[in-house]
This record gives C-alpha cells, structure tokens and sequence, in this order.
C-alpha cells in the first residue's frame, strides 16, 4: 500500500549534547525557507515554573507562552539551556488548546518523518549545538499575532559542596531583546530526610514576591511569583540539612521488574581532620586577556588568601600562564614569611594579556617535587577555553594523567560564565578534585571551602557493600572523597528492604570503615530515579561507543533504555506532530481518519497531582473487534480496587479521562502512589501515579 505524509509538523527536538545551566528557553523567529532572514525576537509572555526536590534530586517542569506580536508567519528557533548533568524527560505543545505529548523514537526514524512532512514547505530540521548543553530545535508555523505554549520536565542531581547543595534556575533574560514578562511564577517543593539547617534564596530574598513557608523540619514550600518584569538575575536556593547519617537514598519500585536505587554518601568532616600533615601546594594563575579588571583582581585575592594560610613546614609555589608560563619559583619553596611576602609582590605584579594555554600550565605544575609524605594539590583559576598550545581536551587530559605519577589533586575554581565546563570537571573527577564554579562576586566567601577540600586528607579505596539487599547493574559519581565532597551511586536492586550498608576505605594508613542501617523507602511514585539510573547506564555505554566504535549491541541498547526511560539521548529524538496534519494515512482511503495503530495507555497529567488528574489512552481497531470493551481501573499499592472509571464499548480513537482523587464513594482517597490499569481485550498495561495534599 502506498502511504503519504500530509501537512505539517508542530516541533521535533533532538538531543544535542548534556551540560551546564538551565533556563527559560528563548524563542526567536525568522521567515521559513530563508536563510537571509531578519530575526525577530518573539516575546516571553509568562512561565510557571514547578520543582520537586526530594534531597539532591530536583524534577523541574517549565510551562511556558510565547507571543508572536509580528504580522508575519514565522519558523520559531526555539534555545534551550539546562543545568549540569540534567536529562530532558517530557516534552508538550499546545495547539488550539490541545495538549500534546512528544514521542520518543530513534533520531534517523524523527529526522527522516520530520524531512517527509516538511519538505515542501521549509527545511528539514537538522538540531545543531551552540554550545555545552544547549539544545536546539524549530517550531512552524507560529502564526502571526498568535501564542506558542511549551512544557518541558527535566531531571538533575543537585551539587554538593562542603555540606551545601544549591538548585539553580537560571531566570536571568537580560540579554535577550523582550518586552516586560507579564506574569512568572517558581513554586519549589524541597523535602529531605535529614531536618533541615538554613533554607535561602540568596538572589530573590525579599518577601512577599519570594517567600520561604516551613511545613515541618524536613519540608519548605518556597514561591516566588511578579508581574510585569524582566529578570536580570538568576533564582537559586541553597540549603543545608543536619547530616546525622552520612548515607541515605532514594528507591523507586516497580511492579514488573528489579527496583531502583539512589545513594548520596557524605562522609563526616572528622574523618579527614589531620592539621599537622604538611601540604605542597602550586597554585596555577590564569593571567590571560579575559581575566582583566574585576576578574584579576578576585583571583589576586584568592591566592593571597591562600598562601597566607600556610604553616612554615609547607611549601608552595605560584604558576601563572596564558600564551605562556611563568613561575613565582623555578620548584616548591618553604612558606616562610619571607618567601610569602615574596609571593605576594609576585602575584601583586601580575597583569592580564594573551591567550590561554591550560596544557603547558599544567604539566609545569605538575612537574615539581611532590612527595608522598605530604598533601599534594594544585588549585587551578580559571576563566575561559584552551585556545593556545594543546586545546583538545582528550588531549589534556591524556598529559595530565602521563604526568600526575604521585596522583596529585587538582581542584579548578572555574571563574564566569564561559570556562569549559566539561573538561574542568573532567580534570577534578579523574585527579582527586573538586570542581568549584564561582562569579568575581562569590569567589571571596568560597575561599575557606576551597583552601579547606584542597588541603583535607583523601578518602581512597572506597567501597560499598549492601547486606542482605541484592544490588547489580550498578554506576557511581566518586573515586577519591576529600572533606566536602560527596559520593552519588545509582543501581539496581531485588530483596530485603532493611540492609545494612558498608562504605570503608582508607586515609594515609588508616582503614576508615562507616556502617550504617538503612531501609530502602517505597518511592515509587519517584520515577526520575529509574530515569537517573537509565541515564547513568546510557552515559556508560556512550563510554563504551566512544572507545569501541558505534556497536550495533550498543546502540541498540542505549536507544531501548532512551525509549522504555524516556531520557534522550543522541541516538533518539523527542518528536510532536498535529492531529490530522501530520498524520499517516492511505492514499487508497482518502476520506479516512487517524485512528490510533495500537492501543497504549499514557502517563497521567500532571503527576504528582491535586486534586485532579488527567488519563490519556488509545483504543485501536483490530481484528478481533471494530469496537472493544474497555476497562480503566484504579487500585492503591495493596492491590485493592479504589475506582473504575471506565467500563464500556469504545469504538477506535483517542480517548482522555480525569480522575477526580476520589473512590467509588465518592471520599477522597489518602495521599500515596496508586496504580492505574487499562484492559482492552487481551491487552491490559498498568501505570503509576500519585496524589499529594
């Protein structure tokens, strides 16, 4: 049968690569099919923006309009950035007050669909990066004196440092050409299983535009709502929690297969106590042109600071680089007040001209003569890309690790907004590091933490064992821990809840060994934990790829986990298209319409809910029956029936219900996860959902 592609595609998006910095998104639009267009900036009518934070796990859901106030159709290019490590999970539009949810397929299967509906009337989409975790993909048509509704779920790790986590929504629209947002909100749900100590929103601190409502000692709801208004900042919120245990984690359940689990371990600060080892320590000064005026002079600061803190028995000394390098000292020198005050008028005299050589500053540091009785660290500044000497960061990488014999711990302070983020991050994971991302502003009150993880003893050998909980298919964020650092591990697991769980390891000649009991909670309504779990294993096997070549074993792995997950990847590709306008339908039947090819039971919206809920599933037809009995029950997790909500003959379609939170008696059901099963004929697939008060 010969088959066509009517009319047109709403959006498509493609991964295009993982990174830092989450954001509104920014729309522009240009006239389709012409390269030499003018750019109009379309305009940020309103977001809301909704986040779940349980721990150091934030869900975040953006949704958005967009308004065309241009008298012309236009293709929208639609900019999205997201925060460091964060995985997009869901994506929707909104035409004429449908909502409608992406597909996730296999990238050349989107491209090729998208390239048969579009090209007769613009470009086929090819997604682009313009820069580390940006993503880009276009919208036609946006019509003229119309509105464009985006939704977009995210999930990321929150990061940790020196027992602060902080959850970044970069609101900051300044640089981009818009007329005053009419209405913006941020609602964040934070819950801990550790009570909390300080909760704060250092940029939005004022009430009543931004207010901070405690519920009990391990739950905040903040808000944060104008009108009106360009953001010219970023929204963040940091916190810190009473680290009573130094583990705790997060399950997810499910009713088919093994469960999942995430752990955080945060060692006690005690355990890397140790004043009187001597410290080498080389400071490496990145002095090139874009580190002039404010910059310079915080990173002058910085290291005054920390040379200022040495003891006579250590010793130091100052590197400074950018087309080239130069040292304070040929090698490591005694911290004696004269040698400190030398070091000072050294760094006092330097100034900023010239490009940025990283390599070669690198293997000078590392050149000097560490030795294995004392604490060995470079602390490296840093404000920009490599764009002299070695610039590949495999490369660099590659050096550091021919050099860095003695395993030497390397902690970048990455300064502004245009470090290469993935290379430094690189350089602190693979060299017993941490990565510290600061504004000239920040780098002042972070300068205790950074001297202190730099100097602390190290945490090495780290090993966890679970008993008698039954964990595989395991990946882990550590390698070495110092003081403020922290340990991330996602698996999987089958057995008893209660274990007992063993993380030991030593320091210099000493077993350190921490034990706790612990129960993996049920949190089955947490599904980003599956989702962080499946990322971390596509992460692994792009790992794999990138050594081995492009596998078939492995790519079809990572394009079924992207799938069954609903986390992208650069093997697969979210894609919507109109009802009716970009369905698939038969030549020889020109009259037909779409009906669904296979009966499929969707994800309830919004989830978590209150008080209501929305349930989308398709009958399709099939030889067994024109028209099917259809069943849509609800059951809670102990197996018993809370509703039927659908109970009849249903001919083919697409087919949507709300549930009201209410059992056949028309009470409201307890908060708690509940799952819903669709039956039709021999097909029948549960769902889970959960309902919040």
């Amino acid at each position: 049968m010969i088959r066509k592609i009517s009319h047109t595609i709403i959006g498509i998006l493609l991964l295009i690569t993982t990174g830092e910095a989450g954001a509104i998104g920014k729309l522009y639009g240009r006239f389709p099919n012409w390269e030499g267009s003018s750019i109009f900036n379309l305009r940020i009518k309103s977001f809301d923006v909704q986040v779940t934070i349980q721990d150091q796990l934030a869900i975040t859901h953006i949704d958005e309009t967009f308004a065309n106030d241009n008298f012309n159709r236009l293709e929208g290019i639609y900019i999205l950035e997201l925060p460091e490590g964060a995985k997009l999970t869901e994506m929707y539009l909104w035409i004429d007050g449908v909502r409608l949810e992406q597909e996730i397929k296999p990238r050349d299967e989107a491209v090729q669909i998208f390239e048969e509906i579009v090209r007769r009337q613009t470009d086929p989409l090819l997604a682009e990066i313009i820069g580390e975790n940006v993503f880009r993909f276009r919208l036609f048509p946006i019509d003229p004196l119309s509105e464009r509704r985006i939704e977009i779920t995210y999930i990321h790790l929150l990061p940790y440092q020196s027992g602060e986590s902080k959850y970044l929504f970069p609101l900051d629209v300044s640089d981009f050409e818009t007329d005053p947002i009419e209405r913006g909100s941020i609602s964040i749900h934070l819950k801990s299983q550790f009570a909390f100590i300080s909760v704060a929103t250092p940029s939005y601190p004022n009430p009543p535009a931004n207010t901070i409502t405690q519920i009990s000692a391990n739950e905040y709801q903040i808000a944060f709502g104008n009108e009106g208004f360009i953001p010219d900042r970023d929204y963040d919120l940091v916190f810190r929690v009473n680290r009573d245990r130094a583990l705790k984690v997060l399950t997810f359940a499910t009713l088919d297969e093994d469960d999942f689990y995430l752990l955080w371990g945060t060692p006690p600060d005690s355990i890397f106590s140790n004043t009187d080892q001597v410290k080498n320590l080389v400071f490496v000064a990145d002095v090139s042109s874009s580190m002039e005026d404010e910059r310079l002079q915080a990173q002058k600061d910085a290291l005054i600071y920390f040379i200022q803190q040495l003891g006579p028995a250590d010793r130091f000394n100052v590197v400074a680089f950018s087309t080239g390098v130069t040292q304070f000292q040929p090698d490591l020198v005694d911290a004696t007040p004269e040698n400190v005050q030398a070091a000072i008028n050294f760094i006092s005299g330097l100034s900023a001209l010239g490009l940025t050589n990283l390599d070669a500053a690198l293997q000078v540091a590392l050149s000097h003569s560490f030795d294995l009785s004392a604490r060995n660290s470079i602390v490296l500044f840093t404000d920009g890309m490599p764009n002299h000497g070695v610039t590949n960061s495999n490369q660099i990488l590659n050096n550091i690790r021919t050099h860095n014999t003695l395993e030497v711990g390397i902690f970048p302070v990455g300064i502004g907004d245009d470090i290469d983020r993935s290379l430094l991050r690189a350089i602190a994971s693979q060299n017993n590091g941490i990565l510290f991302i600061e504004s000239e502003t920040s780098l002042s009150d972070d300068l205790p933490k950074i001297y202190q993880s730099a100097t602390s003893v190290v945490l090495k050998q780290i090993s966890l064992t679970y008993q008698p909980a039954l964990t595989f298919d395991r990946y882990s964020d550590f390698n070495n821990l110092t003081l403020g650092s922290q340990l991330v591990e996602t698996g999987r697991f089958f057995g008893s809840n209660n274990f007992d769980l063993n993380l030991s390891g030593t320091i210099e000649n000493r077993t350190i060994e921490i034990s706790e009991s612990l129960v993996f909670p049920d949190t089955g309504s947490i599904r980003a934990v599956s989702q962080i779990w499946a990322s971390k294993k596509i992460d692994f096997l792009l790992a794999q790829i990138a050594e081995f070549g492009e596998v078939d074993e492995l790519v079809d792995a990572v394009v079924s986990l992207s799938v069954k997950y609903s986390v992208l990847s650069p093997y697969t590709a979210f894609l919507i298209i109109e009802p009716g306008e970009g369905s698939v339908v038969s030549v020889d039947e020109p009259g037909a319409s779409a009906i669904p090819e296979a009966i499929a039971l969707f994800q309830n919206y919004p989830n978590p809910f209150n008080p209501e809920t929305t349930i989308r599933y398709h009958v399709a037809r099939s030889k067994d029956c024109s028209s099917c009995l259809v069943r849509l029950e609800i059951y809670n997790l102990l197996g018993e029936l809370v509703r039927v909500l659908v109970n009849e003959t249903q001919e083919p379609g697409v087919y949507t219900v709300i549930w009201d939170g209410r059992d056949e008696r028309s009470n409201l059901v307890p908060s708690g996860m509940y799952v819903y099963k669709l039956k039709v004929g021999d097909f029948v697939h549960t769902r889970r959902m959960t309902m919040l008060k």
